[in-house]
């Protein structure tokens, strides 16, 4: 099966995006005289894995660092509507093809992040002081008539913190694992 390229709307004639949701820059003559050659596009990820791409500046636009989801649903669906997102159907946000790719609400976003466990709940977050086993065994702890200060020294973490899992002020772990 070849690849099918379609311009990048608000870029005809100078970049292209792919079914594979890949970039490309077209071969042409700069406005100063240069020939520009054409080639394919490296694209980067970003924080939480999303694929960017840059474009130089073209038609009076400055140049943009633009999400590969909006280019390509942009290119093979249609512009994206006030108020609506990229949304990955499979829920990996580096499957940048046409076919998994849809516009949506964010609430409709977060609901997909949420289905595919990309949450960053609990353990997940790279921010996370302790793992969900843990945070439940704080919860069964002061259930079962622990102290804050008590906890808090078990698990090396300050009386706000386990003040906050008790509380239910940090997200719910999903399941223990």
């Amino acid at each position: 099966m070849s690849i099918l390229w379609k311009d990048v709307p608000g870029y005809e004639g100078a970049y292209q995006v792919s079914d594979e949701g890949r970039a490309r820059s077209l071969s042409r003559i700069l406005p100063d005289g240069r020939r520009w050659p054409g080639k394919v596009l490296r694209s980067a990820p970003r924080a939480g894995g999303a694929i960017f791409v840059d474009f130089g500046s073209w038609n009076g636009e400055n140049a943009k660092r633009i999400g590969m989801s909006r280019v390509v649903l942009s290119a093979f669906i249609g512009p994206q509507p006030k108020g609506m997102e990229a949304i990955h159907i499979d829920g990996r946000v580096t499957n940048n093809r046409p076919e998994n790719l849809k516009w949506g609400t964010r609430s409709a976003q977060v609901s997909g992040r949420l289905n595919y466990g990309r949450d960053g709940r609990g353990e997940k977050n790279g921010r996370a002081k302790l793992s969900d086993k843990e945070v439940f065994a704080i919860r069964c702890g002061r259930a079962n008539g622990a102290k804050i200060k008590c906890l808090a020294a078990e698990f090396g973490v300050s009386v706000e913190y386990i003040s906050g899992i008790v509380n239910n002020r940090f997200r719910a772990i999903e399941e223990v694992k």
